[in-house]
């Protein structure tokens, strides 16, 4: 969760959303460069509640609610992501740390316990105000950044990052690890955020 009281704004991003980047480029906007925004204090005041990266909106708007905050008063965006590709990096990156699952179902169901990505960006019947695609993140971040009036553009990454982003990652061993089961539970799963931004499960995930 990133918060800023002086331009106010709320990003929240579920897990496996660009969370590092999202927090780079606004945490140290204005102020740093890559190489040196370890050493520079920023200006924005953020701040991170309940002590964790990931929190939802309703969870976002207790801790408000807690220190005296108006949730309204923020400019509230977050960042959501293909649920398909999402749960094979989520995947991905426990496997790497060393946790064990019996097969990529079991994980899946690990997942479906989890919130979804519509519950970063909504409370009650109200919606956030922007809600952002990781594959398109640095367009996106550009249109928040001239709302909230913040020069962004020296900490987005050079190299283009939305473009590259995919082909940084090489998930071609997870070729076929979907079955028509597992994907109906993610698009159930996850059916507000693909009705919203057109998401569909990638042919190379899918069992043949």
């Amino acid at each position: 969760m990133i918060i800023s009281h002086n331009p106010k704004f709320l990003c929240l991003n579920p897990p496996k959303t660009g969370t590092g980047y999202m927090e780079f480029v606004f945490e140290y906007s204005g102020h740093m460069t890559k190489k040196d925004y370890k050493l520079i204090k920023n200006r924005l005041k953020t701040f991170l509640m309940f002590n964790t990266r990931h929190n939802t909106a309703s969870r976002a708007k207790e801790s408000f609610t807690k220190l005296g905050l108006n949730f309204d008063d923020y400019y509230k965006f977050c960042v959501v992501r293909n649920p398909w590709v999402r749960a094979v990096s989520y995947y991905n990156m426990n496997i790497e740390n060393g946790i064990v699952y019996k097969n990529f179902g079991e994980f899946i169901n690990f997942l479906l316990d989890q919130p979804n990505q519509s519950e970063y960006y909504k409370y009650s019947s109200k919606t956030f105000d922007c809600v952002c695609s990781l594959e398109n993140i640095n367009n996106d971040i550009r249109y928040i950044s001239n709302i909230l009036n913040i020069d962004v553009e020296e900490q987005l990454d050079p190299l283009n990052w939305q473009d590259n982003f995919n082909a940084q990652r090489d998930y071609s061993k997870y070729s076929g690890i979907f079955t028509d089961d597992l994907v109906d539970k993610i698009a159930e799963k996850e059916k507000d955020v693909i009705k919203l931004k057109g998401y569909e499960c990638p042919e190379e995930f899918i069992a043949s």
